[in-house]
């Protein structure tokens, strides 16, 4: 499953505006077809589209930075290496 990007880096905010609609249009159809009850996003890029397509349908949305995506990953490696 892909999921389009509203702006690419060095994008011009003109073209934007029309990759966006697209975006937005493409996540609204994958909120229809798949129900999620949780949308979990990290990058402007995509969220916008994913947050503005799952908000009318009372999907739950959840917005993680780098900083704890990176800090989960390190508590996971901690864990599984301290197993016996």
């Amino acid at each position: 499953m892909q999921i389009y990007r509203s702006r690419e880096v060095g994008q011009s905010y003109i073209i934007s505006i029309g990759t966006t609609l697209i975006a937005t249009a493409h996540a609204l159809w994958l909120v229809i077809r798949i129900r999620p009850q949780v949308i979990i996003c990290n990058d402007p890029g995509t969220c916008i589209p994913l947050c503005a397509s799952g908000f009318p349908f009372k999907v739950c949305i959840t917005h993680v930075t780098y900083n704890i995506v990176l800090t989960i990953l390190i508590l996971n490696r901690t864990l599984l290496q301290s197993e016996p």
